[in-house]
């Protein structure tokens, strides 16, 4: 880690993001403007980081001691906030800034209690009639995980849904055995999509996988121990820390059953590359336990040394009057 203090810039794309370190410079060098843009809910993550860097051009014309621009660029309902530098946003051309957003591939929409997020993916269809992983990430070295993605194309939601997983190098020899720690949403309606992992003690070398499912007849909203929750809000920012990426996902949670749902309420993001592609997860926990109906609680999900602009997102309590 490099000594507080020192500013250091990302480069990505067209755009710089800069941050100052714990200890502070002078109020006069870090000075920041600030500024919002908007894109449809549906552009793609290129043109939302186009219409930040516009967004920046304009307020650091306008505010010339200004030597970073701080911008929130909001797409539906989630957004992502820009630190970008003013003398770097400066010389990018006006047409690079002003790329018509494109609209992205559209996933099959969610249940009302499902998952949300910045990214609108398109999966593969999967075989009929069955619970089958359509898409994986590659093996995590770090947290011995590799990210999953369900499609429930049976006839009938379901809950409780674990994939079972086997880990092979690139020679076929068998490394690694897994299984997942819970998907999101809770229950996945006929048609609808999962997320989730599958955790392995150890899988060195791993670069195949197979995998298999399992779950249970879902009875219906209020009835299935394991309860959605449904994410009211959601907003991602990035900031750039000693030569490092950190995201994070802040947001809320409303209790939509009639019964109170109890804790720890997990909260589990997805995030996906710029191929749409699934990379990484990561989880959290809501703020407190117990939830009644209609009430409201707040999570933040962080990165730590990764950026994840794409991103789905679910969460789920407990429902004891089920039992």
């Amino acid at each position: 880690m490099g000594p507080k203090g020192v500013r250091r810039c990302l480069v990505a794309l067209v755009l710089s993001a800069c941050v100052v370190g714990a200890a502070a410079l002078p109020a006069a060098a870090a000075s920041t403007a600030s500024g919002t843009a908007q894109v449809p809910a549906d552009s793609t993550i290129a043109a939302g980081r186009a219409a930040a860097v516009k967004a920046a051009q304009d307020v650091c014309a306008k505010n010339k001691k200004a030597r970073t621009a701080r911008i929130t660029v909001t797409a539906g309902d989630s957004s992502v906030t820009y630190t970008l530098t003013c003398a770097k946003v400066a010389k990018v051309p006006a047409a690079t800034s002003g790329t018509t957003p494109q609209a992205a591939p559209q996933a099959p929409q969610p249940s009302a209690t499902g998952l949300v997020g910045s990214a609108t993916p398109s999966f593969p269809a999967g075989a009929k009639n069955q619970l089958v992983v359509v898409a994986n990430g590659p093996y995590s070295d770090r947290d011995n995980t590799v990210p999953v993605v369900v499609r429930n194309n049976t006839s009938r939601a379901v809950t409780n849904v674990e994939v079972q997983g086997s880990a092979r190098d690139a020679n076929g020899t068998l490394v690694g055995s897994g299984s997942s720690q819970g998907l999101e949403p809770a229950a996945i309606q006929a048609g609808d999509i999962g997320i989730g992992y599958v955790y392995f003690s150890n899988a060195p070398g791993a670069a195949k996988f197979e995998f298999t499912t399992s779950s249970e007849p879902s009875k219906g909203p209020g009835n299935d121990y394991a309860a959605g929750v449904q994410i009211s809000e959601h907003n991602y920012s990035e900031q750039e820390r000693y030569g490092t990426v950190t995201g994070q996902i802040v947001g809320s949670v409303v209790n939509p059953l009639k019964a109170t749902l109890s804790g720890p309420m997990r909260v589990l993001a997805l995030c996906l590359d710029a191929n749409g592609n699934p990379s990484s997860t990561v989880i959290g926990f809501t703020e407190g336990n117990d939830l009644v109906a209609n009430a409201t609680t707040t999570f933040s999900l962080d990165f730590y040394d990764k950026s994840c602009p794409s991103y789905l997102v679910g969460a789920s309590g407990y429902n004891h009057a089920a039992l």
